[in-house]
C-alpha cells in the first residue's frame, strides 16, 4: 500500500508541474505573442497566503509562457503544446514540490 500511495503522490506532483506549464502556455496563446497580460492572469493566482509552492509554480508558469510564445511561433496545435509540455518534464524542465 505504501508503495501505491508513494507512485500516486510523485505522479499527482508531477501532473500539477505539467498543468501549470500547459495551462500557462494556453493563456499565452490567447493573450498574444509575447503579451505580459498571460504573465499577469497567470502568476496572479500564485500569490495566496501560505503557498510553499510559489516558487516552483513560477518557475512552471515560466515555462509555459516560453512554450506558449514558441506554439504561435511554431504553429503548434494543442496537441504538440501539450507533448512540448511533457518532454519539458521529462527533461527536467519543470520543477516539482519535494
Amino acid at each position: 500500500m505504501q508503495k501505491q500511495l508513494t507512485t500516486y503522490y510523485w505522479g499527482y506532483i508531477f501532473v500539477i508541474a505539467i498543468r501549470h506549464c500547459y495551462w500557462c502556455a494556453l493563456n499565452q496563446i490567447s493573450a498574444g505573442l509575447n503579451s505580459p497580460n498571460a504573465k499577469k492572469f497567470g502568476d496572479a493566482h500564485e500569490n495566496i497566503p501560505n503557498n510553499e509552492a510559489k516558487t516552483i509554480d513560477l518557475h512552471n508558469n515560466s515555462v509555459g509562457y516560453y512554450l506558449g510564445n514558441q506554439a504561435i511561433i511554431n504553429g503548434w496545435s494543442e496537441e504538440e503544446l501539450l507533448n512540448q509540455v511533457i518532454n519539458a518534464a521529462n527533461n527536467g524542465k519543470l520543477y516539482i514540490l519535494k
